[in-house]
């Protein structure tokens, strides 16, 4: 994201109340009544804050322990991606995979994009999807952009 419209949506988040500890890394939460209590460090400090809420969000997973029979084929890993090349075609002929169980981020738009993809492939196009440009950011109030970001593209 470019830098001023970094600098810009954290304007607006301070004004909406939300504030932002970029780099913090919990180390101790503790429910004290209707509170919860954070401790935090954050470069050399550490510091503890109370909040009326906590909510976490350490990411998701893929559910793929039940999809494949064992003879199918199919690899996925220990973290249960769906092992797949370049185009989204798996090791098993005929068999491809897209969306949140095959690497990269779990973004409806990126899932859609190597359906369309392996859609193209399958009809005998030559078809490919770029990972290094998925251009969507979820932010409001609403800030955009599209292609690589203007530092990376003045580089190459």
């Amino acid at each position: 994201m470019d830098e001023q419209i970094a600098a810009e949506s954290a304007k607006i988040f301070a004004k909406q109340g939300l504030d932002i500890r970029l780099g913090a890394r919990v180390t101790d939460v503790a429910v004290n009544g209707d509170n919860v209590s954070v401790a935090y460090t954050q470069g050399d400090s550490s510091e503890t804050l109370e909040f009326d809420r906590l909510i976490v969000a350490v990411g998701r997973s893929p559910r793929t322990e039940k999809l494949f029979a064992a003879d199918s084929g199919v690899t996925v890993d220990e973290r249960g991606f769906v092992f797949v090349n370049d185009y989204c075609a798996t090791e098993a002929p005929g068999v491809w995979a897209v969306g949140d169980i095959v690497r990269g981020p779990m973004l409806a738009h990126k899932g859609s994009e190597e359906g369309v993809m392996v859609a193209e492939r399958i009809h005998g196009k030559a078809a490919q999807f770029n990972y290094d440009v998925i251009p969507s950011h979820y932010l409001h109030p609403s800030r955009g952009r599209g292609g690589r970001q203007n530092r990376a593209g003045s580089q190459s």
